[in-house]
């Protein structure tokens, strides 16, 4: 009997993570949020990167202003699929 309380114990702090990590993704979907998430901000490094060659969030037509705080990878992926397969969400 001790036995089975034990792994009941040892079960309950991974399940509780678990039940907080699906409660949270449910919380986020179905529709992203920029206010909740970065997705619009790696976006928009791409597109600066796929129209104008330049590692900035700022638009066409305004001043460039260098990023600071995200690294180049993962905007040069994303880059990359706005040029081959397009970007469909909205500016």
């Amino acid at each position: 009997m001790s036995g089975l309380r034990t792994i009941a114990e040892r079960a309950a702090p991974p399940a509780i993570a678990f039940g907080m990590t699906i409660a949270y993704a449910a919380w986020l979907q179905p529709e992203w949020e920029p206010i909740r998430d970065d997705q619009q901000q790696y976006l928009a490094l791409a597109r600066g990167l796929a129209d104008r060659g330049e590692f900035t969030r700022a638009v066409t037509g305004e001043a460039f202003i260098p990023e600071p705080l995200r690294a180049p990878g993962y905007p040069m992926l994303v880059a990359a699929l706005c040029k081959t397969v397009g970007d469909h969400m909205p500016r």
